[in-house]
């Protein structure tokens, strides 16, 4: 059946006009959209919301936020898809959908619900995710080069805070404090090999020691030393402080 009576209007118009719904037996609802349209606005207006500000500007290049009512352009706004495929702008900037999806993330009943959910499907979205990447491998990646590209000095903070946190996590993980004089400021810290080697692991694992060491569960055989101490001990094999020899500088 192409076409379908509007239960309001009574007029025959093609299915293409009348709104989807999963509580009739054809998939349709029983108005046609113009007159569904109509009695929405009828509500709104009898529940005291009056005449609706028009969202888009006259050159349809901005677009004014129902949240926090500034004009933006349309780039501010995320994406959003309909039922029938068609895509658009939705009704608030990004700036306000993130300030609701953080207040909304505190309540109690959706931490619940989301710890749940994450518990039941683990293993199905890790899979589902491994196989669209392979699928779709080159053009996540030209994604991804593209908006790092873009996003240059975002990421190289991002890059900076992260391995800041990676090292305090670390060196707090081994002790806090310099294992031969006892230095306790982070900024005078560093991880020591016991029993040397370090030169070479580094080198084998290419990349920040501290990230390895927190993915390894912080193994044996590693310790915290400031770096004078650590200095010391990989030119004479041993900290003065620990033979009790101090080094006579010659003038």
């Amino acid at each position: 059946m192409e076409s379908k009576t509007c239960k309001k209007c009574g007029v025959t118009k093609p299915r293409d006009q009348f709104w989807k719904s999963s509580d009739t037996r054809d998939g349709l609802q029983r108005w046609c959209c113009a007159c569904g349209s109509e009695n929405n606005k009828k509500k709104w207006r009898a529940q005291g919301g009056g005449v609706r500000v028009r969202a888009y500007t006259q050159d349809g290049r901005a677009k004014i936020c129902f949240k926090c009512g500034v004009e933006k352009p349309l780039e501010e706004f995320g994406e959003y898809r309909r039922s029938d495929g068609k895509t658009g702008e939705r009704r608030g900037c990004k700036e306000c959908r993130r300030a609701y999806i953080r207040e909304r993330g505190k309540r109690e009943d959706i931490k619940h619900y989301r710890q749940v959910y994450n518990e039941q499907t683990r293993e199905r979205r890790k899979e589902r995710a491994a196989a669209n990447y392979q699928a779709n491998r080159e053009r996540l990646l030209e994604k991804q080069r593209l908006w790092r590209t873009e996003n240059r000095d975002y990421c190289r903070e991002h890059s900076r805070d992260y391995l800041r946190r990676q090292r305090l996590n670390t060196i707090q993980a081994y002790g806090g404090r310099c294992a031969c004089c006892g230095e306790h400021r982070l900024e005078f810290l560093s991880i020591d090999h016991i029993n040397g080697g370090g030169r070479k692991h580094r080198r084998e694992i290419g990349g920040s020691i501290y990230v390895w060491l927190r993915k390894n569960n912080f193994p044996d055989g590693f310790q915290v030393l400031c770096h004078s101490c650590n200095m010391a001990k990989g030119l004479y094999g041993v900290c003065p402080h620990q033979s009790g020899k101090a080094c006579e500088v010659q003038v």
